[in-house]
Formats: structure tokens, C-alpha cells, sequence
């Protein structure tokens, strides 16, 4: 137990970070290669929308390296898309953690022209193999 102490004792309750991200075409098309979303909304009309999973991804991406950050592993995830996320506008991701024990809980918000277009809270834990 004391190792596994050790890993998520660099951060605590209330830590959060932010980044800003433009997500453009060339990113929508090549993410949609890759999961083979054929769904015409991605494709490049007039005004494009970003994929979910998509924001989902970076988001996990974000936990995975920053914080909680590198060992960081989801076990479960409830989230939402309240509002359309389009390409080429700024996106603020926020994750911040809001407890801090064997299992962590995080909750994360991407917000977009000052409106939420994907929200939701994680559980998670440290792979003790890192670090």
C-alpha cells in the first residue's frame, strides 16, 4: 500500500488544468479515418462538428499526462454533450480533481464560445507500474 500511496500524493483535491485547443478539418478527417465515422455532420460542410469521442480522447489524454497524470488509468466515466462543438474555434479543457484517494475522482468541462459542449466526471486510479 505504501507504494501506491506514493503515486498520487504529488497532487491533491482541488488541482485543475487548462488547456486551449483549435481543432481543425484536417484533425476531424483524420480521426474520422481512424475510427471509420463516415457520419456526413464531420465532413467538412459548412460548419463541421467536432466528434465526441473526439473531445473525449483529449480529455483522456489530458488525465493521462498532466493530471492525474502518466500511470493514470479511467475505470469508469459519465459524461454528456449538452451543446455542438465546431471546428476551428478555440476549446478550453478543464479537468480538475475533486477527491483524491485509492480511487480518484475528476471532473472535466470543454467549453466553447463560453458555452459547455462537453461535461462529465471520471473515476480513476494510478497503475502502480509507473512511476
Amino acid at each position: 500500500m505504501r507504494l501506491f500511496r506514493a503515486l498520487w500524493t504529488s497532487f491533491k483535491c482541488g488541482d485543475s488544468i487548462k488547456e486551449i485547443r483549435v481543432i481543425n478539418q484536417h484533425h476531424i478527417d483524420a480521426f474520422s479515418t481512424l475510427t471509420c465515422d463516415s457520419n456526413k455532420i464531420h465532413k467538412g460542410n459548412q460548419k463541421s462538428f467536432v466528434n465526441g469521442a473526439f473531445l473525449n480522447s483529449i480529455v483522456a489524454g489530458i488525465m493521462g499526462t498532466k493530471l492525474p497524470g502518466d500511470g493514470t488509468i479511467v475505470i469508469s466515466q459519465n459524461f454528456s454533450f449538452p451543446s455542438k462543438c465546431y471546428v476551428d474555434i478555440p476549446i478550453e479543457f478543464t479537468v480538475e480533481l475533486v477527491e483524491v484517494r485509492k480511487i480518484i475522482k475528476a471532473r472535466y468541462q470543454c467549453v466553447q464560445n463560453d458555452i459547455v459542449v462537453f461535461e462529465g466526471d471520471a473515476k480513476l486510479i494510478m497503475n502502480k507500474g509507473t512511476k
